[in-house]
């Protein structure tokens, strides 16, 4: 029992690396992962010469029209917003941009600490801002509309822009729609959020979006706009995943090996095993088998899927979500599988019936 415990433990701990190795490397170790999430996102628009220091050129309703069109294009997200003054009690005014955050929000703009604004008196800020100006949960940001008369609010949570920093030029103000329609008149279409069929890959589709918009636009796939971290952070990344799928693999093959320990007792007749062991203690390691065993095997799986995930991502590839979803799949069934072999292959189940 001690031994089938110490393979769950080695696969919690190989799959907590490979989480660790997930979160390390920003938005570049997200790239194949967010194929599961709701709010996916595969290619962002931007106006050409983004980032802007001075006010960005507005997209053209026209523009959402021709990529909807498009073959492989799923749905399209607007990103609306405009630039306010933001005044600071101990240093000089900065232009902040003020986007307009949807009830389910935008995949490139989570949410990090705290919680999206309710009221229209409560907005998030980026990280890097709060951090320069100690700002922290409900502290107060006051702002210039574009009317000039100063507007005060509340901050309920940080936002973490997930875009590689050399194409930040500006803090960023997330608000409800309607109060950041009051706050920057007029609104602007600042740019687009291009989420793609499960089958097309980002490349081709990328391409094809650049042609029909002309040379105006930017279009960036999700690894082309990524958070990419250090170097040193990439390695790291690529050898946490390593190093956790070794151990979660190494894990589940000893749980798997484990789990026929009674074996070697097969040289004895089935009622002198039953006599040996004891009814009560090999139905009670027959529920600790099942239980450990399918937390090592569930755990093992998904540890699996993540690392090689990651490795994937860090290595460049360009999947779409169905090759993902199949790479998943195989991975998740592959412990499993090797747990019902082991668990109705190995004679603890002849014994039961014998007793």
């Amino acid at each position: 029992m001690l031994c089938l415990a110490a393979c769950l433990a080695a696969v919690i701990t190989g799959s907590a690396l490979i989480v660790c190795a997930w979160i390390g490397n920003g938005t570049e170790s997200g790239r194949l992962t967010q194929c599961f999430s709701s709010e996916r996102m595969d290619l962002a628009v931007l106006p050409a010469g983004f980032p802007h220091e001075g006010e960005p050129p507005q997209i053209p309703g026209r523009t959402i029209a021709a990529l909807r069109a498009l073959p492989g294009v799923s749905a399209v997200r607007e990103v609306r917003g405009g630039t306010v003054q933001a005044n600071w009690p101990l240093a000089d005014a900065t232009p902040m941009e003020v986007v307009a955050l949807p009830a389910n929000g935008l995949p490139m703009l989570p949410i990090v600490h705290g919680k999206p604004p309710t009221t229209d008196g409560e907005a998030v800020v980026d990280d890097a801002t709060a951090d320069s100006y100690g700002l922290q949960v409900g502290s107060t940001v006051t702002v210039t509309d574009s009317h000039g008369a100063p507007v005060h609010l509340r901050v309920s949570g940080f936002l973490q822009v997930d875009m590689d920093k050399s194409m930040i030029a500006r803090g960023t103000l997330g608000l409800k729609p309607q109060k950041a329609a009051a706050l920057v008149s007029p609104i602007r279409l600042s740019g687009l959020q291009v989420t793609l069929d499960s089958a097309s890959l980002a490349g081709p589709v990328r391409d094809q979006v650049a042609d029909a918009l002309g040379s105006g636009y930017n279009v960036y796939t999700r690894q082309d706009i990524a958070a990419r971290r250090s170097a040193d952070a990439g390695v790291l990344s690529i050898a946490l995943a390593t190093l956790g799928m070794t151990a979660t693999t190494v894990g589940a093959v000893a749980s798997c090996a484990t789990l026929g320990r009674l074996r070697s007792y097969l040289r004895q007749s089935a009622g002198a095993q039953v006599a040996t062991q004891g009814r009560r203690r090999i139905r009670r390691m027959m529920v600790y088998d099942r239980l450990i065993g399918f937390a090592t095997a569930a755990t093992a799986g998904a540890g699996l899927v993540i690392g090689t995930l990651v490795l994937l991502a860090g290595s460049g590839a360009d999947l779409p979500c169905l090759s993902v979803f199949a790479i998943s799949s195989t991975l998740t069934l592959l412990p499993l599988s090797a747990y019902v072999c082991a668990m109705f292959l190995a004679p603890i189940p002849a014994l039961l019936r014998h007793s």
